[in-house]
């Protein structure tokens, strides 16, 4: 059996309540540059670690987030 080589963090996802006041937050206050949004979903460069703001019904802010490695 072959093990799995995970490299570096390659994607966080965080669930958002409110996308266009953690887009302002993300962009403007912490300087992130923003790759590419559409409705309620954005994705910003964080040192080539990507981030993922998705907003909608659900859980609040902070409940739920997703951590994407890369793998060799």
């Amino acid at each position: 059996m072959s093990s799995v080589k995970l490299g570096p963090i390659g994607q966080n996802a965080l669930h958002v309540s409110d996308i266009e006041r953690s887009v302002e937050f993300y962009g403007a206050k912490l300087g992130m540059v923003k790759i590419f949004a559409a409705p309620n979903l954005a994705f910003f460069d964080n040192a080539g670690t990507r981030l993922m703001l998705s907003a909608g019904e659900g859980e609040p802010s902070g409940e739920r987030s997703v951590t994407y490695y890369t793998v060799d």
